[in-house]
């Protein structure tokens, strides 16, 4: 939060550079808080999870660019994680037919 106490603000994702020791936010046009983050295997893209208009969505943030890319739709998503092949994460969604809700799904670059 750029104003501590502030709970109107949101978690930007900050990267910081470890030999000029300078500071820069990745995405600051994008009106979401972060809530955990993975590094891509390639290290150009963040994955990280928002709440965004009811649903908890995964999201791939370009790290050179600032763009943000939703991965997920409707649900909620209640954990993730990334390798080198991909993404698993696990999706809510009351959408779905009774066997299918709390299911693992593997997306694959």
């Amino acid at each position: 939060m750029k104003r501590a106490g502030f709970e109107a603000d949101r978690f930007a994702i900050l990267l910081k550079d470890l030999v000029s020791g300078e500071t820069h936010e990745v995405a600051p046009d994008w009106d979401r808080s972060a809530l955990s983050l993975r590094w891509s295997a390639d290290g150009r893209v963040l994955y990280t999870m928002a709440d965004d208009v009811g649903q908890r969505r995964l999201f791939a943030v370009e790290v050179g660019t600032g763009r943000v890319l939703p991965l997920t739709n409707l649900g909620t998503v209640r954990g993730f994680d990334a390798g080198r092949n991909g993404l698993v994460y696990a999706l809510d969604n009351l959408g779905m037919p009774r066997t299918c809700s709390g299911s693992i799904f593997i997306r694959v670059r």
